[in-house]
């Protein structure tokens, strides 16, 4: 049995085996020419982006395909974060 914790010693990858190197969106969309109006900084930028695992979307909204009752369940839960930390800022 192995035990993994916060404290277990990350595994090593081989350089070069993850991020922008063998992205499909650099192996297959960019290198051949699909994206014209991009410039070699902005491509530059985007693998930095890819290679840091930046999330695809900044927020749980923006991303999101749900249903009406899947969007109310969202909205309600968020709207009772903005309400706790508000009250929270008038007991500092």
């Amino acid at each position: 049995m192995n035990w993994i914790s916060s404290a277990s010693e990350p595994t090593l990858l081989p350089p070069l085996t993850h991020g922008s190197r063998i992205s499909r969106l650099f192996t297959e969309r960019l290198d051949k020419g699909h994206a014209k109006g991009i410039t070699d900084a902005e491509k530059r930028t985007l693998a930095c982006w890819v290679d840091l695992g930046v999330p695809f979307c900044g927020d749980y909204e923006e991303g999101a395909v749900w249903s009406e009752e899947e969007r109310a369940f969202w909205n309600y839960y968020t709207k009772k974060r903005a309400e706790f930390a508000t009250a929270a800022e008038l007991l500092e």
